[in-house]
């Protein structure tokens, strides 16, 4: 196979067909989360989201990367968030670089035609007396800008044994009240029941004062977790549902979703145990890697997002960096 590639726009979702096919682009969050996200977005009918993710082919039809991305309000990214490409591991290095700078033309020209923001995941400037790649230089001069997002994370080799070892001083009385006082149980598989499921749907509309996102997400989540890719970890307290953890996997990483907790019972660490329980769960499942999100906020962020932050910061193991490129006002 050559180096000889075309950048076109997928058919509707059937990029995910396209990466299944190719060996190596999956497992991966960002096809299974696409319906629980698109979901969402879609519920804004003034401005609907429009399928844009891309798909880099040799020429002779051989699929080297996607770029999974809606276009909505005239910002081209992976739902709010930064698209990121995938790659082909079939392929050498010198085909996914051609294909890498391939979608960086690609996108610039997109900017260029439509002044649209766009959003995506790539490597960072370097530092220090280093010199810029050209592809950087180029955005660079385009206006692009950057940014970085940093993400608490677990290696889920390390087994629970590592994970007590780092996990934050004052968090392991409050891990272990939980342990000794609440009754935790998983959902997932045949023992995802759909009434469990309708009650973790009311306690968060409750918690939260109001509807905050359509059914249909609520929905996905039901799916994903009778399909093996997600599950949720409820917490009881004297037969009562307080707490309720869903997160996403694939059979390599997992992502923290959703965490409902009982306003009225903050001062106690209800919410410590099931989120630590659900790591060690997916260290069971053999899976390698756990997204806690975002751990350290920008300065504009709001007071409760940082503390959420911090609160995630509690469960890390290490914090990853990733630069954010942004083309467009």
């Amino acid at each position: 196979m050559g180096t000889e590639i075309e950048v076109s726009v997928a058919d509707g979702t059937k990029w995910r067909g396209i990466a299944d096919i190719a060996s190596g682009f999956f497992p991966d969050l960002r096809s299974q989360m696409w319906d629980y996200y698109w979901s969402i977005v879609s519920a804004n009918t003034d401005e609907p989201p429009a399928d844009k993710s891309l798909v880099v082919r040799s020429r002779d039809g051989f699929a080297i990367a996607v770029l999974p991305m809606i276009e909505q309000g005239g910002v081209f990214s992976y739902f709010g968030q930064p698209a990121e490409a995938l790659f082909n591991c079939n392929c050498d290095a010198v085909q996914v670089d051609v294909a890498a700078r391939a979608l960086r033309e690609h996108l610039l020209e997109l900017a260029e035609q439509t002044g649209a923001i766009i959003k995506w995941f790539d490597a960072a400037p370097a530092s220090g007396s280093q010199w810029l790649p050209n592809w950087q230089e180029k955005l660079l001069s385009a206006g692009a800008r950057t940014a970085f997002v940093y993400r608490g994370a677990v290696d889920l080799g390390l087994r629970e044994a590592g994970l007590k070892r780092s996990l934050r001083k004052s968090f392991k009385s409050l891990v272990n009240w939980g342990r000794r006082e609440m009754e935790i149980a998983f959902h997932s598989g045949t023992s995802a029941d759909f009434g469990v499921f309708e009650e973790f749907r009311l306690f968060h509309a409750r918690i939260a004062g109001r509807v905050t996102r359509p059914r249909q997400s609520w929905d996905e989540m039901y799916k994903l977790a009778v399909e093996n890719r997600g599950f949720l970890c409820t917490g009881l307290l004297d037969g009562e549902m307080v707490a309720a953890t869903y997160v996403f996997h694939d059979t390599s990483s997992a992502l923290y979703g959703t965490g409902v907790y009982e306003r009225d019972l903050f001062e106690k660490p209800i919410s410590h145990w099931p989120i630590y329980a659900s790591i060690v769960k997916c260290m069971e499942m053999g899976l390698e890697h756990f997204d806690l999100g975002e751990v350290f906020l920008p300065a504009d962020a709001s007071e409760k997002e940082k503390s959420i932050g911090f609160f995630k910061k509690g469960f890390s193991q290490y914090t990853t960096s990733r630069c954010v490129w942004t083309l467009g006002q």
